[in-house]
């Protein structure tokens, strides 16, 4: 794939989104003041009747992948993850950002039945939430880094906890976990 579907790669997996509030991320989500990613709820696959924006706190390695988008130039686009194909303003489409996963099916033989949900979406967001389980023994932590609903309506009346900096600091180790065993080249242009 193109560098721009590398970037989404990384980013799916440093942030452990879903596909499509990945693909869909825009750069006015990102709110400098907090440093974090600030998905509107009508953007996220939960309840769509929820009121709340899920907080994704920008971790280094985050931000930095942020700014190599960036320096990419593309068109003006409020997406970050713009098709580059489109003269209009609009995300990087599905089809194009799952190529990658069926040649890998192809390769893998014909034989093989790969769930790309299951496999590979379902599978990064696992490993994510074993890790962070693992270092931290913070379920809720664990569940709100995954943009999951971690209270239930009466824990969120009595549990005043700002989660942000939790979440922040258990991103942090899944983060630099994820850049430590990626390739120094990962984002380098592929030579033909």
């Amino acid at each position: 794939g193109g560098i721009l579907c590398r970037c989404f790669y990384l980013m799916l997996v440093l942030t452990a989104y879903r596909f499509s509030e990945c693909r869909l991320m825009r750069w006015g989500w990102i709110d400098k003041n907090i440093n974090a990613i600030v998905i509107p709820p009508d953007a996220r696959k939960a309840n769509k009747t929820r009121s709340e924006n899920h907080i994704k706190p920008i971790t280094p390695e985050i931000q930095n992948l942020l700014d190599f988008i960036k320096s990419l130039r593309l068109p003006p686009s409020d997406f970050v993850f713009q098709s580059p194909a489109s003269i209009t303003p609009k995300a990087i489409s599905e089809n194009s950002l799952r190529e990658p996963f069926k040649a890998a099916r192809t390769l893998a033989g014909t034989d093989l039945n790969l769930d790309y949900g299951r496999v590979f979406q379902h599978g990064i967001r696992s490993m994510a939430k074993t890790f962070i389980l693992e270092k931290t023994g913070d379920p809720v932590a664990a569940e709100m880094a995954l943009t999951h609903e971690a209270l239930t309506k009466i824990e969120k009346t009595y549990d005043l906890t700002n989660y942000t900096e939790r979440v922040r600091d258990v991103l942090k180790q899944w983060t630099a976990y994820v850049m430590d065993n990626i390739p120094d080249n990962y984002l380098m242009p592929v030579s033909k």
